[in-house]
């Protein structure tokens, strides 16, 4: 079964130990972006979007969508 990218984010989060605010200054991204992922309110991420978490993780794409 397809993991969510929700769910992989927050793993992922866990294993660095990166809070929502880390993560945003990582990836560049809005915590607010990072919010919407994480608590289901954006139902089509944009691929920007993943690339720059993808980046953050150092991960490929399908480690985060796999």
């Amino acid at each position: 079964e397809k993991m969510k990218l929700s769910e992989t984010l927050r793993r992922k989060m866990d294993d660095k130990n990166l809070t929502i605010k880390l993560l945003s200054d990582v990836s560049d991204l809005p915590e607010d972006t990072i919010k919407a992922i994480l608590y289901h309110r954006v139902k089509d991420v944009k691929l920007s979007t993943v690339i720059k978490l993808a980046d953050a993780f150092d991960c490929s794409l399908d480690d985060l969508v796999k």
